[in-house]
C-alpha cells in the first residue's frame, strides 16, 4: 500500500481513532481504532496511535481532549498594533495564571473571533500545553518518519453526527479540511521551528577561503613555470620564423594567466578587508551592547546580571513588573544592536507571583553575534576593476 500523505490521530481518555488520507479533501484510505491505555500519556497515546497499522502519512495531526482551552477577552487599546509576537507573548501571560502553565514554557495556539461577546474587546480561542510535551510528541512523530503538522482540541473538529448510519469517514474528512484550512480556522499549536546552526556559516566560509587559497597557489606555480618559459624563449630570439610565432603564442597564454591571478589576488584582498571590519565589529560589540543595554532598558525593570556564554554571546538576566516589559526590551535591543552585527532574542520570561498581577517577571535575553552575508565584498570588486584597467 502506498504510503498516505496525512494521518489525523484522535486521542480521548478511551480511545485512539487513526485516519489515513491521500491528499485533504478526500475520504480516509482507512480507519483505524484502539484503546488509550490507562496510564498513557499524550505522547505515549501518539505513539500507540503511530505505531497501529504501520507507517503514518508523511504529515500528522493530532487531536486530543486532555488540553487547557478557553477563550480570552482582550481590550481592544491592549492588542492593537501588537506584532504576531507580542500578541503571543500577552496572551501567554495572560493564560498562565488561568493553566498553570508559565508563560515561558507555554507553547500556544490561538485564532481571533470576528466578532466579541463583549464591546471595545476582541476574543481570542486559546488553547495551551507544556513546550516539553510538545516537543516529546513532536520527536515521536519524526522518530516514526514524519513531520508534524499541528494540534489542535478534538472539540474544535467537527462532532459526530447523531443522524444513524452516518458514515463516520465524512466526519473525519471535514476535520482533516478544517486543520489544513489558512488561515487557521481553529486553534492550532504549530511544532517547534528548526534552529539554524550559525556556525556552520563560518564553517562555510572557512572552506572557500581555503579553495581560494590554494587555487591562488597553483596559479602562482603556473605562473612562474610559464614565465621561465617565456625568458628562455627569449634568449633563442635568433631560431627560426616558426619559433618565434610559437614564442608569441605561448607569451599570450601567460598574460591571460597572469589576469586570472591578478583577479584571483583581488578576491583574497576583499576577503582579508572583510575579516579586518568583522574584527573591528567583534571588538565594538560589548561596550554597544552595554550602552544598549543602559539606554534601552525599561523604567519598571532591573538588569540582574551579563554573562558571556562564549560562541553563544552574553545571557542577560532581569526583573521587571509588567509582562511586556521584557518584551518590548528584546525588540529594542535587536534593533539598537543590528548595526554591531548583535541580535537580541528572548530565552524565557518566568512570573514570580510576589504581587496581586503575578509579578514580578523573571526574564532572561540572548544576545548573540549575526552571521555574516555571503557574496564577494565590494573592496575585491573594486581591486579587480583596477586590474583590469591597468591592463587595457
Amino acid at each position: 500500500m502506498k504510503r498516505p500523505a496525512h494521518t489525523l490521530l484522535l486521542i480521548d481518555s478511551n480511545a485512539i481513532t487513526r485516519a489515513d488520507f491521500s491528499a485533504p479533501g478526500a475520504l480516509p484510505l482507512r480507519v483505524l481504532e484502539g484503546k488509550r491505555a490507562a496510564d498513557a500519556n499524550l505522547e505515549g497515546a501518539v505513539k500507540a496511535g503511530l505505531a497501529n497499522g504501520g507507517a503514518p502519512g508523511k504529515q500528522v495531526w493530532v487531536a486530543v481532549d486532555d488540553i487547557w482551552s478557553q477563550v480570552l477577552a482582550l481590550p481592544v487599546a491592549v492588542v492593537s498594533g501588537l506584532t504576531p509576537v507580542e500578541l503571543a507573548s500577552t496572551l501567554a501571560a495572560e493564560t498562565e495564571p488561568l493553566s498553570g502553565i508559565l508563560a515561558a514554557n507555554a507553547a500556544l495556539g490561538y485564532v481571533q473571533k470576528s466578532n466579541s461577546a463583549q464591546a471595545g474587546a476582541h476574543d481570542f480561542p486559546v488553547i495551551a500545553m507544556d513546550l516539553f510535551a510538545r516537543d516529546d510528541i513532536q520527536f515521536a512523530i519524526q522518530k516514526a518518519g514524519a513531520t508534524l503538522r499541528g494540534i489542535c482540541n478534538v472539540h474544535d473538529l467537527p462532532p459526530p453526527s447523531s443522524t444513524p448510519n452516518t458514515d463516520e469517514r465524512e466526519r473525519l474528512q471535514r476535520c482533516l479540511n478544517v486543520l489544513v484550512q489558512n488561515p487557521a480556522a481553529i486553534p492550532v499549536i504549530s511544532p517547534a521551528p528548526r534552529q539554524i546552526k550559525p556556525t556552520r556559516y563560518w564553517v562555510t566560509a572557512l572552506l572557500l577561503e581555503t579553495a581560494v587559497l590554494v587555487l591562488c597557489f597553483f596559479h602562482l606555480k603556473g605562473l612562474q613555470r610559464d614565465t621561465h618559459d617565456a625568458r628562455a624563449a627569449s634568449e633563442a630570439l635568433q631560431k627560426p620564423r616558426q619559433l618565434l610565432e610559437a614564442l608569441k603564442t605561448k607569451i599570450t597564454a601567460s598574460k591571460a594567466e597572469l589576469a586570472k591571478l591578478e583577479d584571483s589576488n583581488a578576491l583574497t584582498s576583499g576577503l582579508l578587508e572583510t575579516i579586518a571590519q568583522n574584527m573591528s565589529r567583534q571588538r565594538r560589540r560589548i561596550p554597544a551592547l552595554l550602552e544598549s543595554l543602559g539606554r534601552n532598558k525599561p523604567v519598571n525593570a532591573a538588569l540582574n546580571s551579563i554573562q558571556a556564554m562564549g560562541a553563544d554571546g552574553e545571557r542577560v538576566e532581569g526583573l521587571s513588573l509588567a509582562p511586556t516589559d521584557a518584551d518590548s526590551y528584546v525588540l529594542k535591543l535587536d534593533a539598537a544592536l543590528a548595526g554591531v552585527g548583535l541580535r537580541a532574542q528572548a530565552l524565557s520570561k518566568t512570573a514570580q507571583r510576589i504581587d496581586e498581577s503575578g509579578g514580578p517577571w523573571q526574564f532572561v535575553i540572548q544576545v548573540v553575534p549575526v552571521p555574516p552575508a555571503e557574496g564577494v565584498p565590494s573592496s575585491a570588486v573594486t581591486a579587480r576593476n583596477a586590474n583590469a584597467e591597468v591592463r587595457r
